[in-house]
């Protein structure tokens, strides 16, 4: 249950949907995507739907399912941005493309910080994820299609006085 919370806390729930006796939602977690789920017969007939290494082959409730169970709950409250969204119209920024590629291609990053954030600033140790979005999908950084020396960039904060 500990690891279903941290997954809707982290925004990992893509969707979630309850349509008796079907739960059924998408999850992000581990670099991948999950296709997860509960057929709820009666509260003693439960059966797990995700398409995890855990559900398939051990037949155990997964902490996706049970994720896409707490996000229909409790669906996370959507906060008004700090600042303003501009629109991709509006804004004139430099696009990066990939050698010998013609045509450009929006590419959206998401730095994903962890539910920790304060304690793990206290102790100097912070573990920030990046997802970028291409084509309204959402995926690891290192999954981009094409070849960038940026899939290999460590950064280190504070940084080094060199």
């Amino acid at each position: 249950m500990k690891a279903a919370r941290e997954l809707v806390k982290a925004g990992r729930v893509a969707s979630a949907n309850y349509d008796p006796p079907l739960l059924a939602g998408d999850v992000h977690a581990d670099a991948k995507r999950y296709r997860a789920g509960l057929r709820i017969r009666s509260a003693s007939d439960v059966e797990n739907l995700c398409t995890c290494r855990e559900a398939r082959e051990w037949g155990k409730i997964c902490p996706h399912s049970l994720a896409v169970g707490l996000a229909v709950l409790a669906p996370p409250l959507k906060a008004a941005p700090a600042v303003p969204l501009v629109q991709p119209a509006e804004r004139n920024a430099a696009r990066f493309v990939s050698l010998g590629e013609s045509a450009e291609r929006p590419v959206r990053l998401h730095f994903i910080l962890p539910p920790n954030f304060a304690n793990a600033w206290a102790r100097g140790q912070i573990m920030v994820c990046l997802e970028a979005e291409l084509e309204n999908r959402r995926m690891p950084f290192d999954a981009l299609p094409g070849k960038s020396d940026l899939h290999s960039t460590t950064l280190t904060w504070p940084p080094s006085s060199r």
